[in-house]
């Protein structure tokens, strides 16, 4: 290859060209005003414009927006989220009330979305908010290095089109240039991190060609291994392209009117309901993470997380002034922190009852009777324990609530003579099992449970049929036992039994006044012996398995059915036995039911009263 030459001396040229770092203004504000010098940026790149906005979100569910210069009061714990649809932005802010003059000092988001809580406290908190979104080509950059050493002559050049440029800038442009005429037999190969491009520059004229570079998020470095040159004393020259990495600590800036927004999260004497185990051995104490201000309801919670203690049972929470209360009872809130601390009570074989001295705060003894029957019964559920109620009268006005429940095996007992007189449990509720308005009743039976020496009246005045007593296989009552008491003015029946119950006996009790004084019906009361027994009113029977007397449950009969114009209806199918037994007649009558018989009957009945007087 030749190439004329004005001397036979070594030439040595070199250029060096380098932009120095500059610095600017943000270019926009918040809302996307001007705010000083643009800066480059390139058109591929995404919105850098957009406003931070400001929503919270309150304990309790309570959330919203909070506009530019707007503000919030609250009472409680607050989520504060600011937010841009800048993308691959960086929020700045402050919550001190102070502008955003430089980076050094606020608070940062790193992303489009972010947030801080503040707690509530008992002194009045303030968060004065600046905030502003710096989107990824708004961080100010070091200018490109471009050197270029060439030996020997001809003389390459390289410029590019962008004096500063962003690690993040999008596409740089670079001109090369010789000082040849003809450089046909120059060669520049293109190297970028490491790797050549197919793309590369051979025959420069002299005006110069170009090649372009997409600039990333990294320093990236663009050689230029030159080729061909005459004479030359290094075979291959390098032109290297530097694009150096942003050090993200720029100068000082001020910013053009960032979004402002106010919370105040205020003292308003509000004020925390704080449970208490009380040596617990397990289960978990309730949080109620409400604040009430001074003449609030408040809602006690129940024993929702199941605390035990091994030898106590559960007795709901008494406050500092030594109030209690069970789960779902109500207070209203004073002007101080309220701490309820769970009640335990030994577990006894026996407690005790009474609607004129007692308390139910109390602990169930004797000297320290129970007020109610219903928080008896809520302690006595262990089968044996017995619950022994005092003379008086056990309704809604005393603070029971209805229908009474007898756990298996526990006992109920009011006076052991005189068929309950003056020991009065009066009134009526819907049963648990059963749709709401059809049924009421004044007691429920467990299994193997015993109601002994009460009057038992339901006046409630709800339902389609309201009872006095009911046994159901819903609540298991199989070989419950009902005695010595008085079953009086149940509109609907004095006793229900009811569904598959089976087993135990209804003697010696008073009936009067009822609607129906007792009830068999779907299968109740197999096996079990009605006996002692004065009844006033009709008694039902649709099922076979109940005996009144001289059946296979062993029943010695000695009832007395003495209402009229029908005391009894069978309808039952079958053989039922009721012998031994008092009618109006003796032997009884037969016939169809209210017609005057002793004994109404239907569905091909037949009725064994063999004994009767």
């Amino acid at each position: 290859m030749k190439v004329s030459c004005r001397s036979s001396q070594l030439l040595v040229a070199a250029l060096s060209a380098a932009a120095l770092f500059v610095g600017c203004p943000l270019p926009f504000d918040y809302a996307g005003r001007g705010a000083g010098n643009s800066h480059t940026k390139d058109p591929s790149s995404p919105t850098i414009t957009a406003a931070v906005t400001v929503t919270y979100s309150e304990q309790g569910g309570t959330s919203g927006n909070i506009p530019n210069n707007g503000s919030f009061i609250t009472g409680k714990t607050t989520t504060v989220t600011l937010s841009t649809t800048t993308e691959n932005a960086v929020i700045y802010y402050t919550d001190d009330g102070s502008q955003i003059t430089n980076y050094g000092t606020p608070k940062k988001i790193n992303g489009s979305s972010g947030q801080f809580t503040i707690t509530r406290s008992t002194s009045v908190q303030t968060a004065d908010l600046h905030a502003v979104a710096i989107g990824p080509n708004m961080l100010p950059s070091q200018a490109v290095l471009a050197t270029v050493t060439v030996t020997p002559y001809p003389i390459l050049s390289v410029t590019c089109d962008k004096p500063s440029v962003s690690e993040d800038g999008g596409t740089a442009t670079f001109t090369i240039t010789s000082s040849s005429a003809s450089a046909a037999d120059i060669n520049v190969k293109l190297l970028t991190g490491g790797t050549y491009t197919s793309a590369d520059l051979t025959g420069f004229p002299a005006s110069g060609n170009t090649f372009s570079a997409t600039l990333v998020h990294s320093t990236t470095t663009i050689s230029l291994p030159i080729t061909g040159v005459h004479n030359a004393v290094n075979a291959n020259p390098t032109v290297t392209l530097t694009v150096q990495q942003d050090s993200n600590t720029p100068p000082a800036y001020t910013v053009g009117a960032p979004p402002r927004a106010s919370l105040v999260i205020q003292n308003d004497a509000s004020h925390t309901v704080t449970y208490l185990g009380n040596g617990n051995l397990g289960g978990t104490v309730p949080t109620d993470s409400n604040y009430y201000l001074a003449g609030a309801t408040v809602t006690v919670l129940g024993n929702s997380g199941n605390l035990v203690r091994a030898g106590y049972f559960f007795g709901g929470w008494i406050d500092a002034t030594g109030r209690t209360y069970a789960g779902g009872a109500t207070f209203t809130m004073g002007s101080t922190n309220v701490t309820l601390t769970a009640v335990w009570y030994l577990v006894q074989s026996n407690y005790y009852v009474n609607a004129a001295t007692g308390n139910d705060t109390n602990a169930g003894t004797t000297s320290a009777p129970f007020k109610t029957i219903t928080r008896a019964l809520g302690v006595a559920t262990s089968s044996g324990q017995i619950v022994h109620v005092a003379a008086g009268t056990y309704s809604t006005a005393n603070g029971e609530t209805f229908p009474l429940y007898i756990s298996a095996g526990v006992e109920l007992r009011g006076s052991t003579s005189g068929f309950g007189s003056g020991f009065l449990i009066q009134g009526g509720g819907n049963p648990s099992g059963y749709t709401a308005g059809f049924i009421s009743c004044t007691v429920v039976m467990g299994t193997q449970s015993i109601l002994d020496g009460f009057t038992v009246t339901n006046n409630s005045g709800i339902a389609t049929f309201p009872m006095g007593v009911l046994l159901d296989q819903v609540h298991s009552s199989d070989g419950a036992i009902v005695t010595m008491n008085t079953i009086t003015g149940n509109p609907h029946d004095g006793i229900y039994v009811n569904g598959g119950s089976s087993g135990g006996s209804i003697y010696n009790n008073n009936f009067n006044a009822n609607g129906e004084d007792l009830a068999f019906v779907s299968n109740g009361g197999n096996g079990m012996g009605v006996f002692g027994n004065s009844f006033g009113d009709m008694v039902e029977l649709d099922t076979l398995g109940p005996d009144l007397g001289g059946g296979a449950a062993g029943s010695p009969g000695g009832n007395a059915f003495l209402g009229a114009p029908s005391s009894t209806y069978f309808s039952c199918g079958g053989t039922v036995y009721a012998e031994f037994n008092h009618w109006n007649h003796n032997p009884p009558t037969v016939g169809p039911v209210q017609s005057g018989y002793d004994v109404g009957v239907s569905n091909s009945t037949t009725v064994n009263t063999t004994g009767n007087y």
